[in-house]
């Protein structure tokens, strides 16, 4: 047990452990107190079809990455579109 520990104990007795608080705590009761002001997430509706654009991407020779942002729209597809195909 640490000095600081049993000192703690010592001016608390009959308390039982005196929990101190450090600045980690702090921190996460601040955190906390910021998730109430924050507003819900927005979920985007829509799916990227990973599998399709990585076969597209691989017969053009390329990457993912290097595929223009047209090409990259083509396997943007809305979620209840996506679901029913």
């Amino acid at each position: 047990m640490s000095i600081r520990l049993e000192y703690m104990e010592k001016q608390h007795e009959g308390y039982g452990r005196c929990m101190i608080m450090n600045g980690q705590m702090k921190n996460y009761e601040r955190y906390l107190k910021s998730l109430e002001g924050m507003e819900e997430p927005i979920i985007p509706n829509v799916i990227f079809d990973m599998h399709g654009a990585v076969e597209y991407a691989n017969k053009k020779g390329v990457k993912i990455s290097e595929l223009s942002d047209d090409e990259k729209k083509l396997f943007v597809k809305e979620k209840i579109a996506a679901l029913r195909a």
